[in-house]
């Protein structure tokens, strides 16, 4: 899996921690650390060969404000979501069923 490329907006949470957003994935997070010292799996392009189309979203019930988190179809678990841990949804970030998606190399 490759990681997140991310950049840092304008917004800052009450410790002052910057919000950064992946550039791939759209995923964001807070961080007192700047972009290029942030690491973390990115899941752009549906990089596992078990995630199927987005079925519905669901409230995430530890992020602030009024988030609602996409919830994918899996072959695997029946349901996951790209980055965030949600109750009965399996989180592709470090699943252990994870499978490549095998891409043609240019010859």
């Amino acid at each position: 899996m490759s990681e997140c490329r991310f950049e840092t907006t304008d917004d800052e949470n009450h410790i002052g921690w910057k919000r950064l957003i992946c550039k791939r994935c759209g995923s964001s997070m807070f961080s007192p650390d700047p972009p290029e010292r942030t690491r973390r799996i990115c899941s752009h392009g549906g990089n596992c060969a078990h995630l199927g189309p987005e079925v519905r979203q669901q409230e995430c019930p530890t992020c602030s404000g009024r988030i609602r988190v996409k919830v994918f179809a899996c072959e695997v678990y029946g349901e996951c979501s790209l980055v965030k841990t949600l109750a009965g949804v399996q989180c592709c970030q470090g699943c252990p069923s994870y499978l490549a998606i095998q891409r043609a190399e240019a010859g």
